[in-house]
C-alpha cells in the first residue's frame, strides 16, 4: 500500500509536476481523463512514518500515554520533504497519530542509511 503523499513523490507528469492524487480524483469524477505519469528519476523509495503516543499490543490496540509534546528540533534535511510534530498536551481523547515524517531516497540502501 502506498500513501498518497508518498505516491506524489514517486511519480511525475510529462511536464515534471508531482502527482496530486486528490486533484486527479476530482478530475476523473468530472470526466477529465487522468494525465499519464512516469516514475521520478531521483526518488525511488519513500518512507511515510507516523508517530504514536502509546504502546500498541499484539491486537493493534493502543494503550495511550498522556504527556506533553515539546516539538521537534534539529537540522533541516533535504531528504525529509515533509514532517509534522505538533507541540502540546497529549490527552486520552486525541488522535494517537500525532505526527509524521516523509523521507525520500534513490535506493533502499540509501533509505536504510537515512
Amino acid at each position: 500500500r502506498v500513501e498518497n503523499e508518498a505516491l506524489a513523490l514517486l511519480q511525475r507528469d510529462q511536464a515534471g509536476n508531482r502527482r496530486y492524487t486528490f486533484a486527479e480524483l476530482m478530475m476523473r469524477a468530472s470526466g477529465v481523463p487522468a494525465p499519464t505519469f512516469e516514475p521520478t528519476e531521483d526518488i525511488k523509495v519513500v518512507l511515510h512514518a507516523r508517530w504514536l503516543h502509546g504502546n500498541p499490543d499484539s491486537n493493534g490496540n493502543i494503550a495511550y500515554q498522556a504527556g506533553n509534546i515539546l516539538g521537534m528540533s534539529g537540522p533541516r534535511l533535504d531528504y525529509v520533504p515533509a514532517e509534522l510534530m505538533a507541540p502540546g498536551e497529549i490527552s486520552f481523547t486525541s488522535d494517537p497519530q500525532l505526527g509524521k515524517a516523509v523521507i525520500t531516497a534513490s535506493s533502499w540502501e540509501e533509505m536504510c542509511d537515512r
